[in-house]
């Protein structure tokens, strides 16, 4: 019987691409040293359980970086100060400022910062650079990322394991 171009062979092989699709997925996704940064920035500031906070948390990090988010249950807009252009925020999500300009948006799973191409301008290193020396100025310890990102990919397909046989 013909089932249409490629046939079964054609089926399978597409059917293999997306499990190994799903397989790769599951591997890779970490939590950007960003957001991870940004959660060591907050911490050693004393700012705890945000989502107790009645707005966002807001941080100015340097002279030229400011970083805000929340853990609310839906969208609120968020004002970074000193002038900053305010913005909606999703939640979970922060938002990194660049002289008051917005210069992107990072999440436990992804996220975009502008890409300047000055190693001092705005741009996602200078902004990882800023948040580490922040932390350690205080004489906090940094994250370990690689170890912070195995367990979270060891939770993250747990729950997809859960999802596929639900």
């Amino acid at each position: 019987m013909n089932v249409g171009v490629g046939g079964d062979e054609q089926r399978f092989k597409l059917k293999e691409a997306k499990v190994a699709s799903k397989e790769s997925a599951r591997r890779d996704v970490g939590i950007p040293v960003a957001y991870m940064r940004i959660m060591d920035a907050m911490e050693s500031a004393g700012i705890r359980e945000i989502q107790k906070l009645p707005g966002a948390a807001v941080l100015e990090v340097d002279k030229n970086w400011t970083v805000a988010g929340h853990c609310k249950e839906k969208s609120i807009e968020v004002d970074p100060g000193r002038g900053g252009m305010k913005m909606t925020l999703d939640p979970f999500d922060f938002a990194v400022w660049w002289n008051g300009w917005v210069a992107g948006v990072v999440g436990p799973i992804g996220g975009i910062v502008v890409g300047h191409p000055s190693s001092e301008g705005a741009n996602e290193d200078t902004l990882i650079a800023a948040l580490e020396k922040f932390v350690t100025d205080r004489g906090v310890e940094l994250t370990d990322v690689e170890e912070a990102n195995e367990i979270n990919v060891e939770i993250r397909n747990s729950i997809a394991d859960l999802e596929d046989r639900g």
